[in-house]
């Protein structure tokens, strides 16, 4: 029997969180610090189109390994892993190399907007390198979450965004798109010299059942190929949730505004993934439940998460637009201030986000991953349409608007293909409960903020002394009318204890 690792996996991708959070906020302050608005936004532009293509050629095969090598592993076929593994890569690879040779083709076309100094020689050969590097990367990183070894990747995507930091400081004062390009490109490539021959050892290493040489049978070699197109599927639509939205943009508004959608991209980016964390907790907890075939369970642990979902995005949505100014300025600088109003609508979408999460957790729980695809399809849609059309007609406040909409369709969506009484889909009454909570804990500090003429540093220190009574002031209004039942809190209590996150039970006893 193989060793659990969702423990030690659970923490790693915690502690990850927590870095890779840092590491992100200090990339884009020197970014956004040291090259000027335009230069920003080219920056974004390029590398959301980069990663199109490095997208394009991972295209469903961190999934096929993430998939089948627990299996292998296990039956100790050391043959068969090592053989699905590199040709992943071999497959990654060729698609790499059309890529390139569509990218060069086409180059005119798809650089159309770059000046011909950024976009040199020297810039298109570490555009190269930088797509190649996060392709392959991204294929090993998924067989590193097949071999459920997340430590390695977090050591690999940590220690490698520490050097892009370290190395952009010290070429800071001649930093240009092209240098930027350097760093990403040397360092990606770096990454994948010493995480292919890692990934390659602890994938024969790890094998745990009797050594079977054989190579895979055809029969299984059509299952891969099945489940790799159904992946490609997966991947395409898992592109509208990267960063190839700078990319679209950029053909309908000038450089200079797209970065101050980056800024106000990336704080939404941040709070999303500290709020997805609670799910490393309640999805293996769901799966469990429903294999064990204990429906009521199931139910009660479901409803715990959306009701908990709620409370902490609604609570966290409150505070970025509260802190929004401050947030903006630690981020990147007071000349990206503009970006108030894309934070404001980008931390409305966030709850909805939240509340969506639960109904598609369960469904790809119970194996229902075409009803969690339709959910991410109908967002990746409405995104891009909305983006697009309202970009185009309202300015960079539309990518806002696009955002929200996107994220109630896709809300709608799962609350409408979900198996779930309907009564248990959403939390209509947690929600106004905790809207009006937030909104009358956060008050005092919104209102410093407008009225009082004080000076960015004053008002900053004012706001963060008034941060600890308004969160005391919220923790005691959610109390006058409980959220969640005495079954409901206890089983939140427990999850969250037994999957290391005591201080975070602690507030919900």
């Amino acid at each position: 029997m193989s060793r659990s690792r969702f423990v030690s996996n659970t923490t790693a991708l915690g502690v990850a969180a927590v870095l890779t959070t840092i590491l992100t906020l200090a990339q884009v302050k020197i970014l956004a610090g040291f090259l000027s608005k335009g230069a920003f936004g080219l920056f974004a532009s390029l590398r959301g189109l980069s990663l199109l293509f490095s997208m394009v050629a991972a295209n469903g095969l961190p999934q096929l390994l993430t998939r089948f090598l627990p299996s292998l592993q296990v039956e100790g076929r050391k043959a068969s892993m090592l053989q699905i593994s590199l040709v992943s890569i071999a497959v990654a690879s060729g698609l790499l190399v059309l890529c390139v040779a569509f990218v060069h083709l086409f180059r005119a076309s798809v650089f159309a907007d770059v000046d011909p100094n950024v976009g040199g020689g020297a810039f298109m050969f570490w555009f190269y390198a930088t797509t190649v590097g996060v392709a392959l990367k991204l294929v090993i990183y998924g067989g590193f979450g097949g071999l459920r070894r997340m430590d390695a990747q977090v050591i690999l995507e940590t220690v490698s965004m520490a050097i892009q930091i370290v190395w952009l400081f010290i070429i800071r004062d001649e930093l240009s798109v092209s240098a930027a390009f350097r760093v990403f490109g040397v360092v990606s490539v770096a990454t994948v010299i010493v995480g292919l021959p890692w990934f390659l050892v602890l994938s024969t290493r790890d094998a745990t059942g009797v050594v079977e040489p054989r190579p895979a049978i055809p029969s299984e070699r059509a299952v891969y190929l099945k489940y790799w197109v159904g992946a490609t599927g997966l991947s395409i639509v898992a592109m509208a949730f990267t960063d190839v939205d700078r990319y679209i943009l950029s053909q309908v508004i000038a450089f200079e505004v797209l970065g101050l959608f980056h800024v106000a991209s990336r704080i939404a980016h941040i709070a999303k993934r500290f709020l997805g964390l609670p799910a490393l907790a309640f999805q293996p907890e769901v799966t469990r439940l429903d294999a064990e075939g204990r429906d009521a369970d199931v139910r009660l642990s479901t409803r715990v998460f959306v009701k908990f979902n709620i409370v902490v995005s609604v609570l966290t949505a409150g505070l970025v637009i509260v802190y929004a100014p401050e947030i903006i300025r630690v981020v990147a600088s007071s000349e990206y201030l503009d970006a108030f109003w894309l934070v404001v609508l980008f931390a409305l979408s966030v709850p909805l986000s939240a509340m969506t999460a639960p109904l598609t957790t369960l469904m790809k729980a119970r194996d229902e991953v075409v009803a969690a695809f339709w959910c991410d399809l109908v967002w990746a849609l409405s995104y891009v349409i909305a983006l697009v059309a309202l970009t185009s007609s309202i300015g960079i406040i539309g990518a806002g608007v696009a955002m929200f909409v996107a994220c109630v369709a896709q809300l709608v969506t799962a609350v409408g293909l979900s198996r779930l009484p309907r009564s248990e889909r959403v939390s209509a009454s947690a929600l106004l409960q905790t809207v009006v909570a937030v909104a009358l804990a956060l008050a005092p500090i919104a209102v410093v903020s407008q009225y009082w003429a004080l000076s960015p540093g004053a008002n900053f220190a004012v706001k963060v002394g008034l941060a600890l009574p308004a969160l005391l002031l919220f923790r005691w209004l959610m109390s006058l009318r409980s959220v969640f039942s005495t079954d409901e809190r206890s089983r939140l209590v427990a999850v969250l204890s037994q999957r290391g996150l005591k201080p975070l039970a602690v507030v919900f006893k």
